[in-house]
């Protein structure tokens, strides 16, 4: 799996996409809230746009996306966390 369209909700459990090597591009639904800690950590992104609804990005939601080139935040995100890093 290299692509992957997430269904409309409000959240997304757990670090379900952590260590999916494979994974490069994910469209994240409108209403999302919140990236939760470790979501794609050590995954396969490249890069990542996250949508309006979205109000937190969480610990290392990003951490070691070796291949992760930019991500898209928008303005109205209240809160990012310091370990945030995409990179180790």
């Amino acid at each position: 799996m290299s692509e992957l369209e997430i269904y409309p909700g409000t959240s997304i459990n757990g670090c379900v996409f952590k260590g999916l090597k494979n994974l490069t591009t994910v469209k994240l639904p409108k209403g999302l809230t919140s990236i939760n800690a470790f979501l794609f950590a050590g995954s396969g992104l490249k890069n990542i746009n996250i949508p309006e609804s979205v109000m937190s990005i969480n610990d290392n939601a990003f951490s070691s996306c070796k291949n992760l080139r930019s991500i898209t935040i928008p303005y109205n995100v209240k809160y990012i966390s310091e370990a945030t890093p995409y990179t180790d």
